[in-house]
């Protein structure tokens, strides 16, 4: 169909001529092709169809199998959680349904012992392990936390003296936490000078110069005793001596603040010096402690002899030699092994 403009004349469809007949002299092949068809054995049985020939299945590559193990290990993974949730579900609902609930502990007391310390004992009608807190009275800040994990009883070492402190308990386990108790509360002692510390220790020798440290004061029940002021000053207290034909002369003792980090002393110019002995003492705002017992060293070089040459090191000191106070004077001085005696008049 053609569209027809306006002026043109209109066309009328013209019949074709029909295809002219093949030559069959011309072209013998055409003859050959249509006549194969009718030339041919319509009694025999029709040619049959093969099969679609199947894929040859092809040999599984490296990648291949790499995608199948990991997919194999996604799929343990899936089922693994699913087990896991599974018993995590069923074990909740059976703690939650088996397991009774746990009862609200008492805090029958809190005792002021020692500055700083507070104990604290409660009751039970259960017997699991135990979270307690504390709190000053007097602050809004998070507290302490303490976990008991068996008994009912707690000291609390280490506070500041004269100020109010409360605490509250709670019993847990692995199925539940029970409910907080009632808040008790009590007021710490007044603070009082720290306990006695053990004997300064060693640290270095060099040529001229004696490093001892200074130790924290000692346990009361394996708690530190800081008095109730844990703010430490830590001093020690140094004689030095010399030996002379009818003795030792020792000088006055000195007192030496130690450095407030390593809590070190350093005696210097001890080259000349046949002696030195160490004490120490710690210091809060309660006053100061008793001494401790001292460090006794002794230059070995003077102990030398003709018949006993000097073989030992030029120092040698002891933590258990030394007398517990200053003396003026020692009567004699000697040293077996590594270790140093010290032996002064009875007066």
């Amino acid at each position: 169909y053609q569209r027809r403009v306006r002026g043109t004349p209109k066309r009328t469809m013209e019949a074709r001529p029909p295809n002219p007949a093949p030559d069959l002299e011309a072209n013998p092949d055409t003859c050959k092709a249509i006549s194969k068809p009718l030339l041919s054995d319509l009694s025999a049985d029709p040619p049959k169809e093969e099969p679609p020939k199947r894929c040859r299945r092809c040999k599984p590559t490296r990648r291949d199998l790499c995608v199948g193990c990991i997919g194999f290990a996604i799929a343990t993974v899936l089922i693994g959680v699913g087990i896991f949730i599974f018993v995590k579900v069923s074990g909740d609902q059976t703690a939650s349904g088996d397991v009774p609930p746990l009862s609200t502990p008492g805090i029958s007391s809190v005792t002021a012992n020692y500055p700083g310390w507070l104990t604290i004992e409660w009751t039970s009608l259960d017997d699991p392990s135990w979270e307690l807190q504390l709190q000053p009275s007097d602050s809004t800040e998070p507290g302490r936390n303490y976990t008991v994990l068996s008994g009912n009883r707690l000291v609390a070492s280490n506070l500041t003296a004269e100020r109010t402190y409360c605490f509250r308990v709670r019993g847990f386990n692995v199925a539940q936490q029970g409910p907080w108790s009632a808040s008790k509360c009590n007021t710490t002692l007044k603070v009082a000078p720290p306990a006695t510390s053990q004997p300064p220790v060693l640290v270095n020798l060099p040529d001229s110069q004696l490093i001892v440290q200074v130790l924290p004061p000692n346990q009361r029940g394996g708690y530190w005793d800081y008095g109730g002021d844990a703010n430490i000053l830590f001093w020690c207290r140094v004689q030095l001596c010399n030996r002379l034909s009818n003795g030792t002369e020792c000088a006055n003792p000195t007192m030496m603040p130690a450095d407030p980090i390593n809590h070190t002393c350093t005696v210097p110019d001890i080259v000349n010096q046949s002696d030195v002995l160490v004490w120490s003492r710690n210091q809060n705002s309660g006053g100061y402690s008793a001494y401790s017992p001292g460090l006794f060293c002794v230059n070995s070089t003077s102990l030398a002899t003709a018949s006993r040459p000097n073989k030992l090191p030029n120092w040698l000191c002891s933590r258990d030699a030394a007398p517990s106070e200053a003396t003026g004077n020692i009567s004699d001085v000697s040293s077996s092994g590594a270790s140093g005696s010290c032996f002064h008049p009875a007066s």
